[in-house]
């Protein structure tokens, strides 16, 4: 069976966006990486690859050619939105606040 790959100019994926996609091939240095669904961050003709969706376990960059079941994730984007627009919340305690400068030397 002849399987054909769609070029890296057919895949136009946003650079400020993650996605979820499936490994179908690799080269033959890369025998630990399974086949199976990363989070993706694209970059221009390559795009990095997470086991997690906070993408924090880097597992490799691989050509885009090299996967395939490209689908965004939103609810990821919506939280990191969140976080972003929600202030970091002050402290409101004196004992909070109350700290003393340390010196080393």
């Amino acid at each position: 069976m002849l399987v054909t790959r769609p070029s890296t100019e057919e895949i136009t994926l946003e650079r400020d966006k993650i996605y979820r996609a499936l490994l179908t091939s690799r080269k033959n240095g890369y025998p630990c990486v399974p086949l199976k669904h990363y989070y993706i961050s694209p970059l221009k003709t390559h795009c990095d690859f997470y086991e997690d969706a906070a993408l924090t376990k880097f597992r490799g960059c691989f050509p885009i050619q090299e996967v395939s079941l490209i689908i965004e994730e939103t609810s990821l984007n919506e939280s990191l939105t969140e976080e972003i627009n929600n202030p970091i919340p002050q402290a409101t305690n004196e004992e909070e606040t109350d700290f003393r400068q340390l010196t080393l030397f």
